[in-house]
């Protein structure tokens, strides 16, 4: 069903190519932290933070957007365990963000 998994260290990384692959991987594989585009052409971001939310799956959430905070608020103040990313910033800011993120949200591990 989900795309093949890939490794990136330590990590597993499992890409879904729809909502029901994102709920599938959400439900089944529990992810220490689950990567969400919001606006991602492919998939509808907010319909699966919408689902997320109605099948109370307990999941790491970092949303990556180029939108404001603001127009994201609703979705990120859904959890404790919701943050966000600007995937518009420079690559070396985005990857010093996303490992700031991951241990924030993933407190037992350090990169």
């Amino acid at each position: 069903m989900a795309a093949d998994a890939h490794s990136f260290g330590d990590f597993d990384i499992r890409p879904a190519s729809n909502e029901a692959e994102a709920l599938y991987l959400l439900e089944g594989f529990k992810p220490d932290i689950t990567v969400i585009d919001i606006a991602a052409s492919h998939l509808d971001g907010t319909q699966i933070l919408q689902r997320i939310r109605q099948r109370d799956i307990d999941a790491r959430i970092l949303i990556v957007t180029t939108m404001q905070p603001e127009s994201i608020a609703e979705y990120i103040n859904q959890s404790q365990h919701t943050d966000y990313l600007c995937k518009a910033n420079p690559i070396p800011e985005i990857r010093s963000e996303i490992q700031r993120h991951i241990e924030t949200l993933v407190p037992s591990y350090r990169l």
